[in-house]
């Protein structure tokens, strides 16, 4: 599994090296419009679609989540700081990743969809952006921000070559 992780983190050699594509070819992403949102990759087991009218039958099972010992919301100290600190960990290993990152809308603000991975049918509080978010989770919007400066500052995490494993022969270049 270490070499998996390190190949994506890399930018996916495997997949875009062979025909001559670069890292810049590779769209990170740890969420997307249809699954989970970030909050809710770490606060669900499984999907919870049931006001999609479909008996929760829509949306994938395949969710590659963790709950964190909590089905959905909860109140528990210890939850809430895994899940934040997964949360942090997930959007690290975007930002820190080569390749061209993609952000969730309202993750950077730890928006929810309730556990809904399917939520293109719902005009209402669950797919609409809670604005109050980006002030009562200010500090995962200010770490968010953080990463994508520490991204921009560092021409190392844009580099738009493979790793080989030899010595580098030129100066890092984006």
């Amino acid at each position: 599994m270490i070499d998996e992780v390190a190949t994506r983190l890399g930018g996916s050699s495997d997949l875009y090296a062979a025909d001559g594509r670069r890292p810049a070819n590779s769209i990170n992403f740890v969420t997307c419009h249809d699954g989970f949102t970030l909050l809710d990759l770490v606060s669900y087991n499984g999907k919870h679609n049931e006001a999609n009218g479909e008996s929760n039958r829509d949306g994938s099972n395949d969710n590659l989540s963790w709950n964190c010992g909590v089905e959905g919301d909860a109140t528990d100290p210890a939850v809430l700081r895994t899940r934040r600190r997964q949360a942090r960990n997930f959007l690290a290993l975007l930002m820190l990743s080569r390749g061209v990152p993609m952000l969730l809308a309202g993750d950077e603000v730890l928006r929810s969809q309730r556990g809904n991975n399917n939520a293109y049918c719902q005009d209402n509080e669950l797919s609409w952006f809670d604005w109050r978010l980006v002030e009562s989770n200010r500090e995962m919007l200010r770490f968010t921000r953080e990463l994508i400066a520490l991204r921009q500052r560092h021409p190392s995490l844009t580099r738009n070559r493979f790793f080989t494993g030899g010595a580098a022969s030129q100066p890092v270049h984006p």
